[in-house]
């Protein structure tokens, strides 16, 4: 078993942005997804959301 060596990282402090970053990509990532099979796509409105 080889180890590998692993350099210090500081990681820096999550900002908003990252959030926002993130959430966009999902939110890319399902629209894709309901352009592939719009039938999967997620509910939108409350009601549909608590069904």
């Amino acid at each position: 078993m080889r180890v590998l060596e692993v350099p210090n990282v500081k990681l820096r402090e999550l900002i908003l942005s990252d959030a926002e970053d993130r959430y966009q990509w999902c939110l890319d990532k399902e629209v894709i997804k309901h352009l592939n099979m719009p039938s999967t796509y997620p509910p939108f409105s409350k009601k549909e959301t608590e069904e």
